[in-house]
């Protein structure tokens, strides 16, 4: 991928990490005899055309306007699953053209049509949201989905097909486990983005159709999601054991070693809710749209979820320090989420809270260490915190000018 700086000078920016093959025998697309393709090939969206879903697509931005809206999701979800998805379809636009697509899909999804085949977008996403991202590719004859009342999943998307083409009239392409019911009911089974076990048992019900674009391992996006290289920031916490003179005593290198564990997984919650605030700005930005969030090779139910399990397990632990550490490490994830959610658009304000961040970890290793935080210490541990913000700040500021309006260095 090639982008213009703003001196007119062409840069290479890498390309995102590229789906790993399955090693199962992939389908030669549009391979199959002329009188195949009269067959209506209906297409699954979440997980399937877009490396994302929908539902949660409307929820994280749905919870970034005002936490507080977490109540209203719970009493739609009441109700059942579409009227929620209706719900949200209502009050949130998600922004169809920076959805993460599988590409190899996409294009077999084209060639199809060139050749004169009907495709079918039949989704459990809100009829809505769906007809919105089938416009923006028009390539779909029609689009069957949720429609308020009845979630078109699984064994109701089965019995809706085999009303419209009846049993065995048409391919069905599909990702989940959900899809089983409609593969058993369909001629072939296209599977798309989807694990080898879940290829054989696709398999196993209906004729090969073809196999496209194998996941990545999610424990190694969510490993990269983590930013385990940021937990270096976390080693202030053992300043205070070298200026306060007990640098050689076992047990407060322990407790201090609980604290910098502790906040590290709080760091790594941040950067996952940073993830999802930010969703739209990294899509729309070249150097972060590979990013396992925003590129989908890490769901958006797994981030959501490993932000109160990380932040919990980060304060519990942080805790065998003492209270007064869980309470700095507690702070820090109440402060650090705060910004991440309101983040000021003031470029100015950025390195002194980043500077306030690092204090906060200077904070967590006297309250561990137990090393009294006296005047000159304070000026001294501040005047650093200032310098290494602002020096942060100045290197960000010199890529941005170097690869375009990035956010580099923006989360601390």
């Amino acid at each position: 991928m090639e982008a213009i700086a703003p001196h007119g000078r062409v840069l290479s920016i890498p390309e995102p990490r590229r789906y790993r093959r399955c090693r199962v025998r992939q389908h030669p697309p549009n391979t199959e005899p002329v009188e195949d393709r009269a067959v209506p090939l209906c297409v699954d969206l979440d997980g399937t055309v877009i490396r994302s879903d929908l539902l949660w697509e409307g929820l994280v931005r749905f919870c970034r306007r005002n936490p507080l809206n977490l109540i209203r999701i719970l009493l739609w979800w009441r109700d059942g699953r579409a009227r929620l998805k209706a719900e949200l379809a209502r009050r949130v636009s998600v922004p169809v053209e920076t959805l993460p697509v599988v590409t190899e899909f996409l294009d077999f999804l084209q060639r199809g049509v060139a050749a004169g085949r009907a495709l079918y977008l039949v989704t459990a996403s809100d009829a809505e949201a769906a007809r919105r991202v089938a416009a923006h590719w028009g390539l779909f004859r029609e689009t069957l989905a949720s429609d308020g009342r009845t979630n078109l999943r699984s064994h109701a998307k089965a019995a809706r097909l085999v009303e419209r083409f009846g049993a065995g009239g048409f391919d069905y392409a599909g990702n989940s486990m959900a899809d089983l019911p409609v593969w058993r009911q369909a001629r072939r089974a296209l599977v798309v983005n989807a694990p080898r076990w879940l290829v054989r048992r696709a398999h196993a019900v209906a004729e090969p159709g073809g196999t496209f674009a194998c996941p990545p391992r999610r424990g190694r996006a969510l490993w990269r999601a983590l930013r385990p290289r940021a937990w270096t920031k976390n080693l202030l916490v053992f300043a205070p054991l070298l200026v306060g003179g007990i640098s050689f005593e076992a047990s407060a290198w322990i407790q201090v070693i609980w604290a910098a564990v502790g906040l590290s997984l709080c760091a790594s919650a941040v950067y996952l809710w940073d993830d999802l605030m930010d969703l739209d700005a990294d899509r729309a930005d070249p150097c972060r749209r590979g990013g396992p969030v925003a590129s989908g090779h890490l769901p958006l139910p797994w981030a959501a979820a490993m932000v109160p399990v990380l932040g919990g397990a980060g304060v519990a632990l942080a805790s065998l320090s003492g209270p007064s550490a869980a309470g700095w490490v507690g702070l820090y994830l109440l402060l650090a989420g705060t910004w991440s959610w309101r983040q000021p658009q003031k470029v100015r304000l950025r390195p002194w809270v980043r500077a306030g961040f690092l204090l906060m970890r200077l904070g967590t290793g006297h309250a561990a260490a137990g090393v009294p935080l006296t005047t000159p210490l304070l000026g001294g541990e501040l005047l650093a915190a200032v310098a290494l913000a602002w020096w942060n700040q100045l290197r960000g500021q010199c890529r941005t000018k170097t690869f375009g309006p990035s956010q580099i260095g923006r989360r601390w």
